[in-house]
């Protein structure tokens, strides 16, 4: 009775192991996947090892990096980007991706939404049109807000960085 009792407990402890693990998609990130996949600092292209092209961008158009053009773009492309690069303006105990904030970026989603049909497409414009002038005042928000449509569990942000513990951030990530 005693073995069944340990096997069924095993087998339940193991069930929601797999169901946290599934629900957080990318629970077991390498760091390296976490890192900005930009070249815009270094020439080289971090990140996804499909996207590296002897240090060049293998998709010149996509200030990102990736091999993902303005008209390939989908809701779950444009969702990551603009959450990894929420990260480094917010406090949040996790963080699972990095793209530094840039006006190539910003301008280059605009652009996107204007060229795709993706649902929510008004919210995150206003979301870019606002980081586009500078106002990140509202950055803790928006974060969640995406999060939300991850359907995050862990890592909801909780206030916005000072200007120090942004930089520290950056150079963390590079």
């Amino acid at each position: 009775m005693m073995k069944i009792a340990i096997s069924v407990l095993t087998i339940v402890v193991l069930m929601m192991v797999g169901t946290v693990w599934a629900a957080q998609g990318n629970l077991f990130s390498s760091a390296e996947e976490k890192k900005d996949m930009s070249a815009e600092e270094s020439g080289e292209i971090t990140g996804d090892p499909g996207t590296k092209e002897e240090g060049k961008q293998s998709n010149e158009e996509n200030p990102f990096g990736q091999n993902i053009g303005v008209d390939e773009l989908t809701g779950d492309d444009l969702r990551r980007y603009i959450h990894g690069m929420s990260h480094q303006k917010v406090k949040a105990n996790e963080k699972w991706w990095f793209y530094e904030i840039s006006d190539q970026r910003i301008e280059w989603l605009l652009h996107s939404l204007d060229e795709s049909d993706i649902s929510n497409d008004e919210l995150y414009r206003v979301i870019l049109e606002r980081w586009q002038e500078g106002d990140f005042s509202q950055v803790v928000e928006d974060h969640n807000f995406i999060w939300g449509l991850e359907d995050g569990i862990v890592g909801k942000a909780t206030r916005i960085l000072s200007e120090e513990e942004e930089r520290v951030y950056i150079n963390s990530e590079k």
